[in-house]
């Protein structure tokens, strides 16, 4: 049986820069497996006190998070681009690492653009996420105990996201998503800006309503107790609505 040549369209040698690019791929598929490794070390070299290593190893990370999702550099990677739900660990894990190395970088008037940029993003990583009380408490802890020279970048941080935040932990959890939760997002935003103490007020509610859904999944005598003021709080509602309204129309008209 006479052999058959195969024909040169069908079997067409790639280029070099076919080739070049099926490399860096390839390279980077192997680089992405290892990128946990890779945090890990980063991590322990800041417990080592080795803060150049823990740079290179963290950057090192989030430089394989930007090839992998092709963006523009490390302080435009967005928790977008991931799962919501199968990605949380490494959603956490990138938030920690930003806040570390904006940590590092307060020390230094130089590189206040990368303190400013990671603050940034772990702001953008923490709002609105599974696990933003626990972000947030480990900022106010590390208000407490660190002197950060520039503090006050630190706290206006704390500040974005607890007026950003679209949870509303309590009526959340008492009355899921819904028209009644959005009147409640609302008020907070009136809260936060025109009432005296509003702030304060509201950055209560975000410190202590993790703890009270804890106590509430816990025990169920607690719960029903809380059931009760949420359905007397929830029998304001129209009220709440009202202000809602009245907000709206006039910074309508001071908009004019």
């Amino acid at each position: 049986m006479p052999t058959v040549k195969p024909s040169a369209a069908k079997f067409k040698e790639p280029s070099n820069e076919d080739k070049e690019k099926l490399f860096k791929r390839r390279a980077l598929e192997v680089r992405y497996r290892q990128r946990f490794t890779i945090a890990k070390e980063g991590k322990r070299a800041l417990q080592m006190g080795d803060h150049r290593n823990m740079v290179l190893r963290y950057t090192e990370y989030l430089r394989i998070i930007t090839e992998t999702y092709e963006a523009p550099s490390i302080y435009e990677i967005k928790p977008e681009m991931f799962n919501s739900k199968t990605d949380v660990a490494e959603l956490l894990l990138i938030s920690q690492i930003y806040w570390e190395l904006a940590k590092l970088y307060d020390q230094s008037d130089r590189v206040i653009d990368k303190l400013k940029s990671c603050l940034s993003q772990f702001v953008r990583f923490t709002i609105n996420q599974q696990f933003q009380s626990l972000n947030t408490e480990v900022v106010r802890k590390d208000l407490r105990k660190c002197r950060f020279k520039h503090e006050k970048i630190f706290k206006s941080s704390l500040e974005i996201i607890y007026k950003d935040s679209r949870k509303c932990y309590m009526v959340t959890y008492y009355a899921g998503e819904s028209e009644i939760l959005e009147d409640f997002r609302l008020f907070k935003d009136f809260l936060w800006i025109k009432v005296y103490g509003g702030k304060f007020l509201v950055q209560t509610y975000y410190q202590i309503s993790p703890i009270i859904i804890e106590r509430c999944e816990r025990s169920t005598h607690f719960r029903v107790c809380m059931s009760w003021a949420m359905s007397a709080l929830f029998l304001v509602r129209k009220t709440i609505k009202v202000i809602n309204k009245v907000i709206h129309h006039v910074f309508s008209h001071t908009a004019r």
